[in-house]
């Protein structure tokens, strides 16, 4: 939209009527008024300047639309790599969340498998009632799940064993 420029400056102007309203000018003529510099135009040298600045206005105006055909296509190409690297990325993190999915479901299938394994094993078979200490100077009745009464005597046999390897080593 064309809006008066100062020819001083080259801010935006205003223009005024004069003689409109409570002033004391006699006659209804345009002024130019530039509220950034104070500068000020009367009379036809406004029209003259308005008729040089619409003109110029006119010929940039074929430059503005190619500028703003330009500006939207290289918004249109931002929006658009915008949208390929949002789906990349969510692309990315979907492959993620498949890779960690099925990692945690190889992990849950070797804990089953070690699990039904170890079920399957058989654990050490308790002893028959009424068998004695495998220790030989003692003649208590073993655990349930051990061949000897108590760690005690497992500790002696153990340390008895042990001579007995030396002594055949020496």
């Amino acid at each position: 939209m064309f809006s008066p420029k100062c020819p001083h400056c080259g801010r935006t102007a205003t223009i005024e009527m004069l003689g409109s309203g409570y002033s004391s000018y006699p006659s209804q003529e345009p002024m130019l008024h530039c509220w950034t510099c104070g500068k000020r135009v009367y009379g036809k040298a406004v029209d003259a300047l308005m008729i040089e600045q619409k003109r110029a206005y006119d010929l940039g105006a074929k430059d503005r639309e190619a500028e703003a055909l330009a500006r939207s296509k290289a918004e249109e190409a931002s929006r658009d790599l915008d949208r390929r690297v949002r789906m990349a990325v969510e692309s990315r993190r979907r492959e993620k969340v498949l890779k960690e999915e099925s990692e945690r479901q190889a992990r849950l299938k070797n804990q089953i498998e070690f699990i039904e394994a170890a079920s399957r094993l058989k654990g050490p078979t308790p002893r028959p009632k009424g068998v004695t200490c495998a220790w030989k100077e003692c003649g208590a009745r073993s655990r349930t799940n051990s061949k000897y009464c108590s760690r005690d005597c497992s500790n002696k046999n153990a340390r008895w064993r042990h001579r007995q390897r030396k002594k055949q080593a020496a």
